[in-house]
């Protein structure tokens, strides 16, 4: 259970004290309750410390370095921290413990993802490994049109909210030159002072109700959108690094045929010595060795990647339903305010049928 139970602003910091309580009998946590703060960048830097040690995992989207909307960080903050306790895997790292219970210093370089000894080497390989290689799980094909699919929807999301928003301005806009209209009506129409008083304070109201929906659309909503479209992105960067592995044990796999070639060579060869013969055979052993260590973890990410892209799923349908009826909500609270405003107005006004 995680509770955000106080957000202050300290100079520039934003600061949230956050009430935790960890499954029991938990393998790693020391309690099963904590209270700390933490700032919006201590949260930025676990999200980007689980992402260089876990690029096979689907890191929750943190509240954003730049929000200044209180709801929305306090709405995240618990997101994130909530899935990351429950994680079975994110759970156990050592960041996501530090974070509850030391001051939360991450001072060493992250280690590398797991099965990637030296990054040099790794990256010198992949700059030659060929740009496309039959996969051979086509599920993965369908995952990554899928978060592509999801990401190009959530940014046209975004941007229609952001239209809707500047809509909402403009309609406060006109209604509040409205209200200085029949101000102004009020002033030169002595005899239908009650008609106008009863207008100007209806449509400066109306206004007021439209600027605060406007902000909503604008920011929280907005805000919203964007956690949605980071988490994707978050899920496809995922399954890029797998496939760079898959590269990685094509490349492999060619290499060791490659070794096995220039041995058999070698031995056909009456004329070579006897000790280029075992330099040989053990260069296909190590080839053999890499091969098998390649096609291992492989293995262990894709296998572990269909579980990441269900949750992905599992939280973007939960995320998204949340907000789409909390739109819904604020949608439906906004017709209702302007029309009491409406209602008002015309209390006491009596026309001629």
């Amino acid at each position: 259970m995680i509770k955000i139970t106080e957000i202050r602003k300290e100079g520039q910091q934003i600061i949230l004290t956050i009430h935790a309580v960890v499954p029991a009998n938990h393998p790693k946590f020391k309690r099963q309750e904590y209270k700390v703060a933490r700032t919006l960048t201590d949260f930025e830097r676990l999200f980007l410390y689980l992402r260089s040690t876990h690029m096979h995992i689907l890191i929750p989207t943190p509240p954003s370095i730049n929000a200044t909307e209180l709801p929305i960080i306090k709405y995240s903050a618990r997101k994130f921290l909530s899935r990351l306790i429950h994680h079975e895997v994110l759970s156990m790292n050592d960041g996501v413990i530090a974070f509850f219970e030391s001051e939360f210093l991450i001072l060493h370089s992250p280690q590398s993802a797991p099965g990637i000894s030296e990054k040099s080497t790794r990256n010198k390989i992949m700059s030659i490994l060929p740009a496309d290689i039959k996969d051979p799980d086509e599920h993965f094909d369908h995952y990554k049109i899928e978060t592509g699919r999801s990401e190009h929807i959530l940014n046209d999301w975004m941007k229609k909210a952001e239209d809707i928003g500047r809509m909402e301005i403009s309609t406060a806009n006109t209604t509040d030159d409205c209200s200085l209209q029949f101000a102004a009506l009020n002033e030169s129409h002595k005899d239908a002072t009650l008609v106008f008083q009863k207008a100007h304070i209806c449509f400066t109201k109306m206004a007021e109700t439209y600027y605060l929906h406007s902000r909503y659309i604008s920011s929280i909503f907005c805000e919203l959108a964007s956690l949605q479209i980071r988490n994707a992105q978050t899920m496809n960067a995922c399954l890029n690094y797998r496939g760079e592995l898959l590269k990685s044990y094509d490349y492999a796999c060619k290499r060791t045929q490659r070794k096995l070639g220039d041995m058999n060579s070698l031995k056909q060869n009456r004329t070579i010595k006897q000790n280029k013969v075992d330099l040989a055979i053990e260069e296909v052993n190590r080839a053999k060795q890499l091969e098998d260590n390649s096609r291992d973890l492989f293995k262990n990410i894709s296998d572990r990647l269909r579980t990441e892209y269900q949750l992905f799923q599992k939280y973007r349908d939960q995320d998204v339903t949340e907000q789409v009826l909390s739109y819904s909500k604020k949608q439906l609270l906004l017709q209702q305010n302007v029309l009491l405003c409406l209602e008002q107005a015309l209390e006491g006004l009596y026309f001629d049928k």
